[in-house]
């Protein structure tokens, strides 16, 4: 247990039903975390500082933070800026990477998307330049896919067989039992909020599920979009988080030059996939500003999840569309509303507009015209 931090089980649990209940009828959903649902972005940073703030405390020399794709990529990423300046993040991710030679491939078996992966590239090196491995999740619910992961690693870098491993997450509802099988393959569980381990299916079945609005394909306006051309490293691939952080930042600056006289009224930034930590950032500088009344930052997700008009579920909206990174893939947003000004962050190649232009003809029903910012170093 992490004890600097007093969130609740209320404060960062929302239930949801999955579109497809053939693995797990339910996905867990974190308000605070501006991911599914629209956050506050001071309030989604303060909770993953909290969590950073104390590993920092206790493992003051880790060198090598692991953040999960994809809902714990900034997590991850505000995590790794409580450790020293070297210390590398790097991201599990679902992409092609095609300049990669070696990955570690792993099962989330409980998702809707199994197949994981980690870059081997400098791997080994990145292990002997620390004490112990942080891995960070959103929520650790039975440590299976944990368990995976150490083991491949453990199978595949046999010089880290006696590292310590920890695995931390803002929210854990394991069983004792489940905590001890992943202590005996030397991975110790640390969290901000545990709950009982409970089969939520009951509880999400009760809900009346409709399928998202679909919008591939949809006659749309081309949505207004600048590549920003700042050099921003890609985490999938491994950085110092000192050098990330300082990459982003400069994102950031050149994204305020941008749309600063477009900042007015109430703001929506809306990172893409596994990029969310940029588009987190971007929505902390506006909000900090005082340009704009309000600011709402989450991100488009692979997840297909249910949307119900029932009393107390979640996710009240969703919108089906092509992804920025693969034609083919359909990713989502959910929990659009009306903003006066609507901002997308991506790492995506800005080289596909079919998903650009669907999630305009999204925001378009809402009025909305989005403003696509392109950075870094594309996928």
């Amino acid at each position: 247990m992490l004890s600097r931090a007093n969130y609740q089980e209320q404060d960062i649990l929302r239930l949801a039903r999955r579109r497809d209940t053939s693995k797990r009828a339910y996905l867990l959903v974190n308000p605070l975390q501006a991911k599914h649902v629209p956050s506050r972005p001071g309030e989604a940073l303060a909770m993953m500082e909290a969590l950073g703030r104390a590993l920092a405390a206790e493992y003051p020399d880790t060198g090598l933070v692991v953040g999960f794709a994809e809902t714990a990529t900034a997590i991850g990423a505000v995590t790794a800026g409580f450790f020293p300046a070297d210390c590398v993040y790097l991201t599990t991710t679902r992409e092609r990477l095609p300049e990669v030679r070696d990955w570690v491939l792993f099962r989330e078996e409980h998702s809707h998307a199994a197949q994981q992966k980690l870059c081997g590239d400098g791997l080994r090196e990145r292990l002997r330049h620390t004490k112990q491995l942080i891995f960070v999740e959103d929520e650790l619910s039975t440590g299976r896919t944990m368990g995976n992961v150490v083991r491949q690693l453990r199978e595949t870098y046999p010089e880290m067989a006696d590292m310590p491993v920890i695995a931390a997450s803002l929210l854990n509802r394991m069983s004792e039992e489940n905590i001890q099988q992943l202590r005996e393959l030397g991975v110790t569980c640390r969290w901000l909020v545990r709950i009982p381990q409970e089969d939520y299916t009951p509880r999400v079945l009760q809900y009346t599920p409709m399928e998202p609005v679909d919008c591939r394909g949809s006659a749309a306006e081309e949505p207004e979009s600048l590549y920003l051309g700042c050099a921003l490293p890609n985490p999938r691939l491994g950085v110092p988080v000192a050098q990330y952080q300082r990459c982003c930042g400069a994102l950031v600056d050149a994204a305020l030059e941008k749309v600063r006289s477009r900042l007015r009224g109430h703001v929506l930034v809306l990172g893409t996939e596994e990029c969310m930590y940029p588009a987190l950032l971007l929505a902390q500088a506006i909000e900090a500003g005082g340009s704009a009344a309000s600011v709402a930052v989450h991100a488009t997700t692979r997840s297909p999840i249910a949307i119900s008009p029932d009393s107390g579920y979640p996710i009240t909206n969703g919108y089906e569309m092509s992804s920025f990174y693969e034609k083919d893939r359909n990713t989502y947003v959910y929990n659009l509303q009306r903003y006066d000004t609507a901002i997308v962050l991506s790492d995506a190649a800005p080289d596909n507009p079919d998903g650009p232009r669907d999630l305009a003809s999204a925001c378009g029903l809402w009025g909305m015209r989005p403003f696509i910012l392109y950075g870094g170093e594309h996928v």
